[in-house]
């Protein structure tokens, strides 16, 4: 008899089954020569020897709302890292100041300064400096201007004038404004 179904789920029931692989319900004999059936379980109990198969689709929902769900996690650590990566992260790398004086103010034309302690900071932020300034000459000088010669850069604040004694040092307190776009290299000042 193929084709033949479930009468409680309608469920395709193949050949020489007794229960529904589906609902557990148990199936009338057909017109076969065999063994004589089990009687039919109470109404409402399960067939001996019956176990459950999830309904047909549900396993695909299961696996469906997993790939979604970590989709939806995956999109939000995304979100946090490109969040951090382009407002949070670290713009500019400044990995030496060098100042000099182009007109040899306190002898720093011939004998330009290195530092070599330079620093990180995010774009489109201000950062404040202390410099160490010598003087070379043997008397003293005075810094009446601080320019910057790196592109994007500005100088926001100087501590000028600055008097530096002669063969000796002053520091220099100077905020810079750090450019909006990504920088990486060695900050040029020159003193005048």
């Amino acid at each position: 008899m193929a084709g033949a179904s479930c009468p409680h789920c309608g469920a395709r029931i193949p050949p020489a089954s007794r229960f529904c692989a589906y609902c557990g319900t148990p199936i009338p004999p057909r017109a076969t020569v065999g063994p004589a059936s089990m009687p039919p379980p109470a109404p409402g109990q399960p067939a001996p020897g019956f176990v459950p198969r999830a309904p047909p689709g549900s396993h695909r929902q299961r696996v469906l709302a997993i790939v979604v769900v970590a989709i939806v996690l995956l999109s939000l650590a995304g979100g946090v890292f490109a969040y951090v990566f382009l407002y949070g992260a670290t713009n500019a790398q400044v990995n030496r100041i060098d100042l000099g004086a182009p007109n040899n103010a306190c002898g720093l034309g011939a004998t330009p300064i290195a530092y070599t302690t330079g620093f990180a900071a995010p774009s489109a932020s201000q950062v404040s400096l202390q410099l160490e300034v010598p003087n070379f000459n043997v008397s003293a000088c005075t810094i009446h201007a601080v320019g910057l010669n790196a592109s994007g850069w500005s100088i926001v604040q100087a501590g000028v004038p600055l008097t530096i004694p002669g063969l000796g040092r002053a520091t220099l307190n100077l905020t810079v404004q750090v450019p909006a776009t990504a920088y990486s290299g060695t900050l040029w000042l020159q003193v005048y």
